[in-house]
């Protein structure tokens, strides 16, 4: 595996659980990355529309997008062989 394709998945990995994360809590605090890092990965999930602030609930939720994504993974792990 390549540097490249090493540091693709890592990223993955992050993607992942922060929406698992987010999916359980509803929130960034906590989650064991700085807050500086936090903020750039709550942006990144915002901008590609894997996250929403609920204003009603005061919590992130998953979009749509956002639990296919989380699905998706999911299952990948699962199916593995």
């Amino acid at each position: 595996m390549s540097e490249d394709q090493r540091g693709q998945k890592d990223r993955e990995q992050v993607i992942v659980d922060v929406l698992g994360y987010i999916e359980k809590r509803g929130s960034f605090r906590g989650f064991l990355i700085s807050h500086h890092k936090n903020q750039i990965l709550m942006k990144a999930a915002i901008e590609q529309n894997f996250i929403v602030w609920d204003k009603i609930g005061g919590r992130y939720d998953l979009t749509a997008l956002g639990r296919e994504r989380l699905a998706e993974y999911r299952h990948k792990i699962a199916t593995r062989v």
